[in-house]
């Protein structure tokens, strides 16, 4: 089912964003935004990981990610190394950036 699902990387940018902001060791991310941002983060990871467990509620954003996730190999191990905004490096924060800035959109 996630295989047929066609990508919007444009409904990354606000996920994108908070990578910026936490790559820049900015530290006053809203805690609405950062909320927003675990949630992307946690749902990507388990449909990534099981991709028939997609459930109505599914962010489009986490649908998203899960797909670049299982098309990048390098953004697949730097994504694993995160659980959620509060812990993540900026040096991890900036490497998934990265990795997601150099797909094609």
């Amino acid at each position: 089912m996630l295989a047929a699902t066609a990508s919007y990387p444009q409904t990354l940018e606000l996920f994108r964003l908070v990578l910026s902001l936490q790559s820049s060791h900015y530290e006053d991310i809203p805690d609405s935004l950062e909320e927003r941002f675990n949630l992307v983060l946690t749902q990507a990871k388990q449909l990534a990981q099981a991709p028939d467990s997609a459930v109505d509620g599914m962010l489009p954003e986490s649908v998203d990610l899960a797909l670049e996730i299982l098309s990048t190999d390098n953004l697949a191990q730097n994504i694993a190394k995160a659980s959620s905004l509060g812990t993540m490096s900026p040096k991890l924060a900036r490497r998934i950036l990265e990795e997601m800035e150099s797909r094609p959109i």
